[in-house]
């Protein structure tokens, strides 16, 4: 997977075809680790975010949620805190979203294709 552009669609396809067990940096200061599932359709991934991070603008073409396992998160596009009170956050297919870390922060993110 490629470091984003502004308003980049992210692929299921190219999603799923990240090694297993192994950290990539996703975009400067964003790391992610493919967990393996055997539900089809389905993946998993391990995310973590250094303080002032920001993943660009982008959307998908599958489902995404986010669970918050530490620190300190915020939407760009729609504003919604990711916090330890409200740990789950989750993007439709097509939804623009930006993830900015406010602390060091570490989630899990599902994705449903």
């Amino acid at each position: 997977m490629n470091a984003m552009t502004p308003s980049t669609t992210v692929l299921y396809e190219e999603l799923n075809a990240i090694e297993e067990f192994v950290w990539i940096e996703f975009s400067p200061g964003v790391h992610i680790m493919k967990i393996p599932v055997k539900i089809p359709g389905f993946s998993m991934l391990k995310c973590k975010l250094k303080k002032g991070s920001i993943v660009p603008r982008h959307d998908h073409d599958f489902f995404e949620a986010w669970t918050l396992i530490s620190g300190l998160m915020k939407d760009g596009v729609s504003g919604v805190m990711i916090t330890p009170e409200r740990p789950i956050y989750s993007c439709h297919v097509g939804t623009p979203h930006q993830p900015e870390a406010l602390e060091d922060s570490l989630l899990y993110i599902f994705c449903k294709k």
